[in-house]
């Protein structure tokens, strides 16, 4: 019986210290899923700004264009 104990003894020991690895990868993880989270709201930003932008502009060209054609019309 006490080999028995023995090697449960050294298997208890081994299993708390993959554990312990285990908890620092699980913590690794998490900090970078965290990071990643942020990185893909910026990204979710940076796209939303972009399409602003982009609607700014068109809104822009079409007033330049209205613009134009006022001016020539008044003979300019």
């Amino acid at each position: 019986m006490r080999p028995k104990q023995a090697e449960l003894a050294i298997a208890m020991a081994a299993y708390a210290e993959v554990a312990a690895v285990l908890k620092v990868k699980q913590a690794e993880l998490k900090e970078v899923m965290d990071k990643v989270a942020k990185l893909q709201a910026e990204l979710q930003d940076c796209r939303d700004n972009k399409a602003q932008l982009e609607a700014d502009v068109a809104d822009c060209e079409a007033k330049l264009i209205r613009a134009t054609k006022l001016i020539q019309g008044l003979g300019g």
